[in-house]
């Protein structure tokens, strides 16, 4: 080839380029990197994060977060690492915490953020889920309940213990939650769920501070409250038949849950839950 002709190609070369060039903003060339790179990940964790996911699945934008906590939930050490880095490749989601079915992270938008904990959960259920109109379908109340009671249990975090006393007097009694919640997780009694509850409300001043609450916490009344909330329990699943053992009672006169031992739940039926949950019947999906 002679000059000429290398001098003809070249000059189609730069035209080309000068055409096709284009300007990137910083977030659009972040965006590009976070794709390129969760794209990688899929296909190297595909047989340990992503099995049941079709392979040749192209990821996109909006995936990034599900691919980073998928990798941080199953894909054991070096997935973690891959999806913290994919994280913060994404400036609008802070990992703070990463651990099998649980993640907890800082999710901003503008100057403004909230703490959003994501839970890997058994589909074990009492009742259906409940549609809200902002966030969708959430578990039932009476779900959430046996949740944060078994929560309570397995951690020692002052939040649980003030939600379960809330829960206590506005939802369900403790002891009802108690003895429901041994169906749930069939590895503890309700006596013996008892037994690990007596073992929480000793707190500190200090262990609420960091709590944004409306009025400060009177720790000798919630003391007081917490242990006869444990000693009505305790009275409570004595006094139940242990073949009902992890039921709800649920009055078909008063349309709710009860404590059947209550003189107005003459008519309390056990409700179990079961593995899969129950499933709802969706009024306003398309049929």
């Amino acid at each position: 080839m002679d000059q000429t002709v290398r001098d003809y190609l070249a000059g189609i070369g730069r035209r080309g380029g000068r055409k096709s060039r284009r300007q990137l903003s910083r977030e659009a060339a972040r965006d590009m990197v976070r794709v390129r790179e969760a794209r990688r990940a899929f296909r190297e964790f595909h047989t340990l994060c992503f099995w049941s996911f079709d392979p040749a699945y192209v990821v996109r934008s909006q995936d990034v977060p599900w691919v980073a906590e998928h990798l941080m939930t199953h894909g054991g050490r070096a997935g973690w690492e891959r999806g913290a880095r994919l994280c913060r490749l994404t400036p609008d989601v802070e990992p703070q915490i990463a651990q099998p079915g649980f993640i907890r992270a800082t999710v901003r938008k503008d100057a403004q953020g909230t703490l959003i904990d994501w839970a890997h959960d058994s589909a074990w259920r009492f009742l259906p889920t409940v549609k809200h109109d902002t966030s969708g379908y959430q578990l039932h109340p009476i779900d959430l309940a046996i949740n944060k009671l078994l929560a309570l249990v397995g951690r020692r975090e002052p939040r649980d213990l003030l939600d379960v006393l809330d829960v206590h007097q506005s939802v369900l009694p403790l002891g009802a939650l108690v003895w429901a919640a041994a169906g749930k997780d069939p590895g503890f009694t309700p006596l013996s769920l008892l037994d690990l509850l007596r073992r929480q409300g000793a707190y500190q001043p200090e262990d609420f501070k960091r709590l944004h609450l409306t009025q400060p916490v009177d720790l000798p009344r919630l003391k007081s409250e917490w242990l006869q909330a444990l000693a009505d329990a305790e009275v409570f699943v004595r006094s139940r038949p242990p073949s009902e053992m992890g039921c709800l009672y649920y009055s078909t006169s008063e349309q709710r849950f009860v404590d059947p031992g209550s003189a107005s739940a003459g008519d309390a039926v056990p409700h179990y839950g079961r593995p899969g949950g129950v499933l709802p019947a969706l009024a306003d999906a398309d049929r």
